[in-house]
């Protein structure tokens, strides 16, 4: 079993790499413990939160199903994703193996020529 955790306040670019991280776990056949960690004032609008999660097992709909709702449990939301059977699994965040991944660095190193 592998857990991700979120926060209420979590921004776009962090949510989806922890889908990206979730949908590996769940294409390798782990089950997948989603938890949602309220801190401070975020209590009072645990709506906020239970969007996130919901959002969340839409993303990994393709890959896995909850087995149960998110349930609120003290100051954190838990629910739990079991995979798919392999032939059904569909990534939607899948990283092609023949592809390269998109290297920034190497694009500063090609002006040092011109000094």
């Amino acid at each position: 079993m592998k857990e991700i955790e979120f926060s209420a306040r979590i921004a776009e670019n962090d949510f989806h790499t922890k889908i990206r991280h979730a949908e590996e776990f769940l294409d390798k056949g782990n089950k997948v413990k989603l938890r949602l960690k309220f801190r401070g004032r975020e209590m009072a609008h645990t709506e906020i939160g239970f969007g996130v999660i919901r959002n969340a097992l839409a993303e990994l709909n393709g890959m896995g199903h909850a087995d149960s709702e998110p349930k609120l449990l003290g100051k954190q939301i838990n629910v739990m994703v079991t995979p798919h059977p392999p032939n059904k699994r569909k990534r939607k965040y899948a990283i092609e193996p023949d592809e390269e991944p998109i290297d920034d660095a190497g694009s500063s190193s090609d002006h040092d020529d011109e000094e």
